[in-house]
C-alpha cells in the first residue's frame, strides 16, 4: 500500500471516529468499526489562506505550559490561550480537577495521531466503548474555536499540534489528539480546534505508538499519570516540535 493511500485511509478513519455519540464518532472519539467510514464523505480540502493583511506576523501566543506525565515520560505542551481561550480554559480546568489522571491513550495511528481524554478508558471492562466518553468543565459539549486567520489556524495540523477531537461541529469535551506527522495531519479538514503544540516530548509520543504494538485501540494503553499546568507570560509559540521559542 502506498504511503499516500495509507495516509488517505488514516484520515478517513480519523474523521469517522468523530461522528456518533458513544459510538465510533459520537463524543470526541475514534472508530472501533471501520465500516462506519462508509457513511462519510472524503475529507474536504484545507481552508483557503487568509488575506495577506490578516496574517499574524508571529506564531500563536502561548499563555500556559502544560506537562502531560505519562508512563513513558513527559510531554510538554505550549497552550494557545489567545487563539482558543475556551478550549484552553477547559483543558486547564480538567487538569486541575485531576480528570486526566489514569486515562489512557486509547487510539494510536502511526504517522498520524495519538488520542486520549476518554474517562471510560480508565476501565478495561469498558474497552468496547473506549473513544466514546467525554466531559467538560462547562457541563456539556462546547463550541469549536476555528478561525483560519489566527496564527494556529494558518499553521494547521503540523507535527506536534494539539487539537480537540469531536463528533461534529461544536461537540467538544475532554478528548484531544496530538499529531505525530504533519504529512498526515495536512489531510484533516479544519474541524478540530487547535489549542497547543508539543514543545518537548515528541519522542515520548512516538514511544506511545511503539507501545501499542500495532493496535489502533490498544488493550493496555499508555496512561496519563497526571497533568500539570503553569500560566506563562504571553510569548510567541514554539516552532512545531522544537521546544524552542521563535
Amino acid at each position: 500500500m502506498s504511503q499516500r493511500l495509507f495516509l488517505s485511509l488514516a484520515v478517513v478513519l480519523f474523521v469517522a471516529g468523530c461522528g456518533k455519540k458513544d459510538q465510533p464518532g459520537s463524543t470526541p472519539g475514534m472508530a472501533h468499526n471501520p465500516s462506519d467510514t462508509a457513511q462519510l464523505a472524503p475529507p474536504a480540502p484545507p481552508p483557503a489562506p487568509a488575506a495577506a493583511d490578516s496574517v499574524p506576523a508571529a506564531g500563536p501566543v502561548v499563555t500556559h505550559t502544560a506537562t502531560i506525565y505519562t508512563g513513558l515520560g513527559p510531554i510538554e505542551i505550549a497552550l494557545y490561550g489567545n487563539d482558543a481561550p475556551k478550549t484552553v480554559e477547559n483543558f486547564v480546568g480538567l487538569a486541575k480537577k485531576k480528570f486526566y489522571n489514569g486515562i489512557g491513550f486509547h487510539r494510536v495511528v502511526p504517522g498520524f495521531v495519538i488520542q486520549a481524554g476518554d474517562p471510560l478508558s480508565k476501565d478495561p471492562k469498558q474497552y468496547e466503548k473506549w473513544g466514546t466518553g467525554s466531559e467538560s468543565i462547562y457541563g456539556g459539549e462546547f463550541a469549536d474555536e476555528l478561525n483560519p486567520a489566527t496564527a494556529s489556524g494558518r499553521r494547521g495540523y503540523v507535527t506536534g499540534a494539539l487539537a480537540m477531537a469531536n463528533h461534529g461541529p461544536n461537540t467538544n469535551g475532554s478528548q484531544f489528539f496530538i499529531v505525530l506527522d504533519g504529512r498526515g495531519g495536512s489531510g484533516l479538514t479544519y474541524s478540530y480546534t487547535i489549542f497547543g503544540i508539543v514543545g518537548k516530548g515528541m519522542e515520548v509520543a512516538n514511544a506511545i505508538v511503539q507501545a501499542a504494538n500495532g493496535m489502533e485501540i490498544p488493550k493496555d494503553p499508555v496512561r496519563i499519570d497526571s497533568v500539570s499546568v503553569t500560566p506563562t507570560q504571553p510569548t510567541t509559540a514554539a516552532t512545531p516540535g522544537s521546544g524552542k521559542q521563535n
